[in-house]
């Protein structure tokens, strides 16, 4: 029964996000035949020297950015609202009456938003990948691929390739879209427990939770001095590899943490202070 759930939930959400990335995939792709696509090597390094980016050139990135920005939210709302719906408002009642448990509709939810905000997170790369991966950008990029690894850091113990780092960032991505799921449904569920303006209280507990893993974290950061620090001379106490590494293994743990917490959290509301009936 778990499986049908799933899928049914998958089937409920593809509807409006199929579009909505198709959107965003086409964005990159006319982007990339249009604009960066006649962008040459020699443009780039003359752009270093002083002369001016075009001005349609920022203007696209910028919307570009702002489209990218808009998707990424408008998944997470529609992941959230389908939550909402399907358990909380008068769809809720019909959900309550097929033989599965709150812990198995809460789970089912789970990995079928946790399914889709990979996908977005995925397709966001993608997409940047279509518009920036001309083959002048890419062949510059590979000539001048140690220099920019010596200057960033990664050297002897932080040596690693690009691919490396970006599967890494793409793994810590992953986990953190579906922390964040965890996060927006923990949000939902504690504002069913106020008597009034449910949605209120939903928005409420989500800053109230973001603001407590914010503090907590810098907190922890501060402690065990994942921050980088000025030395005497004027050099940064760690290097740039050094301190992404860091970042990187910190925000997957908190990722892990949090989810984990929340996810129980919302497992012990359901079963024990929520009346769906």
């Amino acid at each position: 029964m778990l499986g049908k759930l799933i899928k049914y939930d998958i089937k409920s959400l593809n509807r409006f996000l199929i579009i909505i990335h198709g959107v965003l995939l086409l964005s990159a792709v006319l982007i990339r035949i249009f604009f960066t696509e006649k962008i040459t090597a020699e443009s780039l390094l003359e752009s270093e020297t002083g002369s001016a980016i075009p001005f349609m050139l920022v203007m696209t990135i910028i919307l570009y950015s702002l489209l990218v920005t808009c998707i990424s939210f408008a998944t997470g709302l529609i992941i959230t609202v389908r939550f909402y719906k399907n358990l909380f408002s008068d769809e809720g009642y019909l959900s309550q009456t097929l033989p599965v448990t709150r812990g198995q509709h809460l789970l089912s939810k789970t990995i079928s938003g946790g399914i889709w905000s990979c996908i977005d997170t995925f397709l966001v790369f993608l997409s940047l990948y279509i518009v920036l991966a001309t083959p002048d950008i890419t062949g510059l990029f590979r000539q001048y691929a140690p220099e920019i690894q010596a200057e960033l850091g990664f050297t002897g113990s932080y040596q690693m390739s690009f691919a490396v780092i970006t599967a890494v960032f793409l793994l810590s991505s992953f986990i953190g879209a579906i922390s964040n799921v965890i996060m927006y449904y923990t949000s939902v569920i504690l504002g069913q427990l106020f008597s009034g303006h449910r949605v209120v209280g939903a928005v409420a507990a989500y800053f109230a939770i973001t603001g407590v893993l914010a503090i907590l974290s810098s907190a922890v950061m501060l402690i065990s001095g994942i921050f980088p620090m000025m030395t005497g001379d004027g050099i940064m106490s760690i290097s740039p590899a050094g301190y992404m590494k860091n970042m990187i293994l910190f925000t997957t743990i908190l990722s892990i943490v949090s989810g984990a917490g929340l996810y129980a959290l919302s497992y012990w509301v359901m079963n024990k202070k929520l009346n769906l009936v």
